[in-house]
């Protein structure tokens, strides 16, 4: 990647989500360094565009204290880099984002896992040349998230990726997770999320979109979890963790 000017901004950030009243499903404090490619103060947040057809981004973060449900996030350090991509400010649809922290195994040492987020209806992102220099890292990956959605169904907004139509979410699902079962450097993936977001959009930042195996109504998507079924017991039979149909285990 060319060198890039970068001018870095240091935070101290605070934030928080409640599900209901009373004690926030997660919190944190936390200090951040940030700087990317834009030479003006985030172009694509506080206008339509970043300042090139990318925003090329990295940021890292010291949580100071925190928690996420019971597990407690004091001391947790991370880091992000990215591209916004070119639609961030008018559709919120950034190009990728790659995550990178140490998990503590218990016993004092550290296993560096490195979280994905970019895709595409295909699977996932097929620049050859990024896998290499990855593997060449001999760390191992996990998705951190992944869908496809659509517009046909009542919501107005498909996600990050779209499949065009509800009859194509299953084979979507099917492809991505057979490129991360192929790609050996992969230990998992993450769909997001079980259930669509709300018509009215959710409470964080107006999110509404149409990514769930179930509705707000509690009814699946009949289609999609069939094909998600069959592809996750494809991949755990390839993988000698169940039987095969008619076989004993």
């Amino acid at each position: 990647m060319k060198a890039l000017r970068l001018i870095p901004l240091v935070f101290a950030l605070t934030v928080s989500l409640a599900a209901a009243p009373g004690k926030p499903l997660w919190q944190m404090k936390a200090d951040y360094v940030e700087a990317c490619s834009c030479h003006l103060f985030c172009p694509c947040y506080f206008n339509k565009h970043a300042e090139h057809p990318m925003c090329q981004f990295n940021m890292a973060v010291n949580v100071r204290e925190g928690h996420s449900g019971e597990t407690n996030l004091a001391g947790v350090k991370y880091w992000l880099t990215g591209d916004l991509g070119d639609e961030w400010g008018t559709a919120k649809k950034g190009s990728w984002v790659v995550v990178s922290f140490e998990q503590d195994q218990g016993n004092g040492k550290k296993v560096p896992v490195t979280f994905f987020k970019g895709f595409t209806t295909d699977g996932i992102a097929n620049d050859g040349d990024e896998w290499a220099r990855f593997h060449a890292l001999g760390k191992p990956a996990l998705i951190g998230e992944f869908h496809f959605g659509s517009t046909d169904r009542g919501l107005f907004w498909e996600g990050l990726v779209g499949a065009g139509k509800e009859s194509e979410r299953g084979p979507a699902y099917a492809r991505y997770l057979r490129a991360v079962a192929d790609n050996p450097d992969f230990v998992g993936a993450h769909w997001f999320q079980y259930i669509d977001e709300p018509l009215t959009g959710r409470t964080l930042d107006g999110e509404n979109a149409h990514v769930g195996f179930v509705t707000v109504a509690d009814l699946p998507y009949v289609d999609l979890v069939a094909a998600a079924r069959d592809a996750n017991l494809s991949v755990l039979r390839e993988l000698h963790l169940i039987a095969s149909p008619g076989v004993s285990e």
